[in-house]
């Protein structure tokens, strides 16, 4: 490929692993956040939100030294697998403008070869300010360079504050001619470190003076090797087109299909079944001799008016159980209008990921359903994806931020992700660990139904410190039998107050009571006396 007829696109997104801690912790994307790794047992700070950096948190800073400068900054060590694992779903979904992507996880990036490719959004213009309105849209950092290597379009994404803005946008798109004479020109006032070389190889420049890729050009590239090595030389020429630079694309994943042709159409709901039973046994087959798992499958038919009908079936956790996409898939058949009958069907297994080899003949006996996980899966197979719903504990000590509802079959995703062996802080205590002296419930007991928002309460107590004597609530009056508690509930200070519009910034003192006519509450006080503070009660919830 000549380096004329050359095109790559290059997306850096630059504040990626502090996003990424922000999204998994719930934190507001204007918190204070520093990510650390590891260098010979020290914790070096390596990415820092724009607030932390404004507090004067730096990069290759200690934690201890940034723990001192800022001492409400979130620090989290470097997830290397969520970036990979973000910057792979990325690289697939910019498969609709080229099928040649890959990513860059030491650079947090990705790369695009789209040569050949941009005709069809009206050019490479077009086709950069398409992607940067699709990350805008969804609110991420990227920024976007284009030209015809790729060492150029990874050097201006990386060092774009060279390059003079036509307008005021931060993450306007970075063009480059594809003409040698205008990339060189473009490429003089970047530094030796958008040449992708070594910290050593940098250091040695920066002693000899050279600190700008112009001041390379007129040496020769016999004293470059002989004084930096090869590695030098070869970036130079990739930078260029002088030297050819592979690079390792994603794969594209082939999904399983396993397809069944009749001499006559089939008619009839048992017909049908049976095809379905035939075709569930044919892909199991496939996915058992490649020792893979699959995810999601989708059941297709083709009338003999050359109709085509499509349905899915989608999975918690990969499976190639038989028996149970036997059950998933039953319903089917009289869901599929075949009118004059079907002369054509297939089966395709997708979102396919790697599995133990299983021994055929004992296949039943050694492979075991999760009865939780099997019943999501046929709900939601029978009432859609958005139909059925759990509730997830997030870790939070404020008791209506501990759970949140959403589909149950990506709770159940995230559950085998981060399965962890430590117990949540909401797991009720055993009762054999529990004081003979508290009759009522545990301390880290919650009630089965929360009030949203807490009710406020009048409340009639000997003190105002102690728990309530009667609680009056809907124009009724509740004498309390026997109370326990408190249990206290500071607000999220750590948070500096981003959250202080969802939750109150007093603290609560919980307390578990028994009405003398059986009914079992949830109250809390909030606010505190010593500190000056107006106190206020509010009933939260009730025991079953």
């Amino acid at each position: 490929m000549s380096f004329s007829n050359s095109e790559f696109i290059y997306i850096w997104f630059y504040d990626l692993p502090v996003r990424l801690a922000c999204y998994q912790k719930g934190w507001q994307l204007d918190t204070a956040v520093a990510i650390y790794h590891i260098v010979n047992t020290r914790h070096i700070i390596c990415y820092a939100s724009n607030t932390a950096k404004q507090a004067g948190i730096l990069i290759d800073m200690s934690v201890a030294d940034a723990q001192a400068i800022l001492p409400t900054c979130h620090f989290r060590s470097y997830d290397d697998i969520a970036v990979k694992n973000w910057l792979s779903r990325v690289g697939q979904w910019a498969w609709r403008y080229t099928p040649l992507t890959g990513i860059d996880s030491e650079s947090l990036g990705i790369w695009m070869n789209v040569t050949g490719a941009t005709h069809l959004v009206s050019g490479i213009t077009a086709m950069c300010d398409a992607l940067q309105t699709e990350f805008n849209r969804i609110s991420v950092s990227a920024q976007i360079a284009a030209a015809p290597t790729y060492g150029a379009a990874w050097a201006f994404a990386h060092f774009s504050e060279f390059f003079t803005r036509p307008t005021l946008q931060q993450n306007k798109p970075i063009i480059v001619c594809d003409e040698r004479a205008i990339l060189r020109q473009k490429l003089e006032p970047l530094p030796v470190a958008a040449l992708r070389i070594s910290a050593d190889i940098q250091t040695g420049l920066k002693q000899a003076g050279l600190e700008q890729i112009y001041q390379l050009w007129g040496i020769s590239a016999i004293s470059l090797t002989t004084r930096f090595g090869t590695d030098l030389v070869q970036r130079l020429g990739q930078i260029i087109g002088d030297v050819s630079e592979l690079q390792k694309p994603l794969i594209i994943p082939t999904p399983l299909i396993a397809s069944k042709n009749y001499l006559t159409p089939l008619l009839g709901v048992e017909a049908i079944q049976k095809m379905i039973r035939d075709l569930v046994s044919l892909i199991c087959i496939q996915l058992a001799q490649r020792h893979l798992l699959t995810r999601y499958i989708v059941i297709a038919v083709k009338r003999v008016d050359s109709t085509i009908i499509r349905r899915t079936i989608s999975l918690s956790r990969p499976s190639r159980s038989e028996s149970l996409l036997n059950r998933l898939t039953a319903h089917l058949a009289a869901d599929i209008d075949v009118e004059f009958g079907i002369e054509h069907s297939w089966i395709e297994a997708k979102k396919l990921s790697a599995g133990l080899p299983v021994n055929q003949a004992f296949e039943p006996t050694l492979y075991k359903d999760d009865s939780k996980d099997t019943l999501i899966d046929y709900l939601t197979a029978r009432l859609g994806h958005n139909k059925v719903h759990q509730l997830q504990c997030i870790d939070s000590w404020q008791p209506e931020s501990a759970q949140r509802v959403q589909p149950a079959q990506q709770t159940i995703r995230q559950l085998h992700t981060h399965a962890s062996n430590s117990l949540p802080y909401w797991q009720l205590q055993d009762e054999s660990e529990t004081s003979d002296n508290i009759n009522l419930v545990s301390f880290s007991a919650r009630p089965l139904s929360l009030l949203t928002p807490a009710v406020l309460v009048d409340v009639i107590a000997l003190l105002p410190d102690h728990p309530p004597s009667m609680i009056r609530w809907r124009k009724q009056n509740w004498q309390i039998h026997q109370a326990t508690g408190p249990e206290r509930i500071g607000p999220s200070w750590w948070l500096n107050g981003i959250l202080s519009n969802q939750h109150s910034d007093k603290t609560r003192d919980y307390y578990w009571l028994e009405t003398q006519s059986g009914e079992r509450l949830w109250v809390y006080r909030e606010g505190l006396i010593e500190r000056g503070e107006s106190v206020e009660w509010f009933l939260h919830g009730f025991f079953a």
